[in-house]
């Protein structure tokens, strides 16, 4: 099969007289049961969700810059920080948000489980100390790490 046989495919009349060669171009897995739309769909939802955890992130931000203190509530942050409460894109409820007595706060999406494990950011396996979204059991906004937890990091890194 040819690089170009897909195009020709797509291009070709007699496949389906209801379609036009544009639509069978520009929608070439359409008509094909496949895995495909669950991973873009998996894939679109991850990144909304990592959007709203940076747009809500900065507002909890904003808000300890002006009060000197972090937001009790997410939606202290709304309407002047927020235009809208933040929504979970994975469950469609809000997002889940805790300030800490460290003077952090923890911000976390529930994740492709759709089961809200406490901001629980630990991968299925041990194999890999840096976590990237969607790896651990809910998707946590990441702090900057302690120069404690950074030295730990390195000796394990080394070794």
């Amino acid at each position: 099969m040819s690089d170009a046989s897909w195009l020709e495919e797509i291009l070709d009349p007699s496949q389906d007289e209801s379609l036009t060669w544009l639509t069978r171009f520009r929608f070439p897995f359409s008509s094909q049961r496949s895995g495909l739309s669950e991973v873009l769909i998996r894939k679109s939802l991850m990144a909304q969700t990592q959007q709203q955890l940076t747009l809500t992130a900065i507002a909890i931000q904003r808000y300890q810059l002006a009060n000197h203190r972090l937001t009790p509530t997410l939606s202290s942050l709304v309407p002047r920080f927020l235009s809208s409460m933040p929504r979970d894109r994975m469950d469609g409820g809000e997002l889940h948000y805790r300030p800490l007595a460290d003077g952090t706060f923890s911000l976390y999406s529930v994740g492709i489980n759709l089961t809200d494990d406490g901001g629980d950011e630990s991968a299925g396996s041990a194999d890999s100390p840096m976590l990237l979204l969607g790896e651990g059991k809910d998707f946590v906004w990441p702090m900057a790490a302690s120069p404690k937890q950074a030295a730990e990091l390195l000796l394990r890194a080394r070794y």
